[in-house]
């Protein structure tokens, strides 16, 4: 069995800052899962609305709010109605409006989901990025990064190279 090291707090820190950098780059969340985090969209007159990120539960806790104007108290849609919505998608992220209903134009509407990654499920590539991250700051004996400010570090070929398949990564 592994014991701690005086080494454990400078990796959780580098870690940190290796997940807030992918995070920044690619546009995507990587964290740990997130309950009830909200986003807001204005339809556009479409069947389709599409969720930033993959909600953790397949969208099955998912709340969709719309308002007429920006800061009503809108009105919840029911999923079971007529003119509710499905969740579509291997990644749960597709929203579709049922009963040829759509999601009207110039209306916003607030989604409320469960997001992120319990510890170890995230996807492969996010965390082979990270690890690679990881190693090239350690073996350089990098400071750690603050949250936030790890964008203006260059990285080598081989790292940066993968962040660009995360970028297009469908999550």
């Amino acid at each position: 069995m592994r014991g701690s090291t005086d080494r454990d707090g400078y990796l959780k820190g580098l870690e940190r800052s290796a997940v807030d950098y992918l995070e920044t780059r690619s546009g995507h969340y990587f964290g740990e899962v997130e309950t009830g985090h909200q986003e807001f969209q204005i339809g556009y007159g479409d069947r389709e609305l599409f969720l930033l990120e993959p909600p953790t539960d397949g969208g099955t806790a998912l709340v969709v709010t719309e308002h007429q104007a920006v800061g009503d108290t809108g009105v919840v849609i029911v999923p079971a109605d007529d003119t509710g919505y499905v969740v579509r998608g291997e990644t749960g992220r597709k929203i579709v409006r049922k009963g040829g209903a759509v999601w009207l134009a110039g209306h916003e509407y607030e989604l409320v989901y469960d997001r992120g990654y319990a510890s170890g499920k995230e996807p492969a590539r996010a965390r082979d990025f990270v690890t690679k991250l990881v190693v090239y700051w350690f073996e350089r004996g990098t400071p750690v990064p603050r949250v936030g400010e790890v964008h203006t570090f260059a990285l080598p070929h081989h790292i940066s190279a993968l962040l660009g398949t995360l970028k297009r990564l469908k999550v």
